[in-house]
C-alpha cells in the first residue's frame, strides 16, 4: 500500500533510480537514432545479470571455437 503515493505525501523519492529509468527508457526509444547516455555526460549503464550470463556464454563459444581451429590450445593457455 505504500509503494504509490501522490509526491505531497510521501516522505522520500529516489531520484537516482528515477534517472536510471528515464536513461533507460530514453535509450530504448531513442538508441536507433544514436542516442547514449554518455552523450549526456553520465556513465554507462551497469550490465544486467543476462548479459553478464550472455557474455560469458559468448567468451565459452569463442574459446570452443578456436580450440576447434587450433587443437593445441588449452583453457589454461587462455586468460579471460
Amino acid at each position: 500500500m505504500k509503494r504509490v503515493a501522490p509526491l505531497e505525501f510521501a516522505d522520500t523519492h529516489d531520484a537516482e533510480k528515477y534517472t536510471e529509468m528515464l536513461l533507460e527508457a530514453a535509450e530504448s526509444v531513442l538508441g536507433v537514432f544514436g542516442f547514449s547516455r554518455t552523450q549526456l555526460g553520465f556513465q554507462r549503464r551497469p550490465k544486467s545479470f543476462l548479459e553478464e550470463l550472455r557474455g560469458e556464454k559468448e567468451k565459452e563459444i569463442r574459446f570452443e571455437l578456436e580450440s576447434l581451429e587450433n587443437p593445441a590450445v588449452s583453457r589454461q593457455q587462455i586468460t579471460w
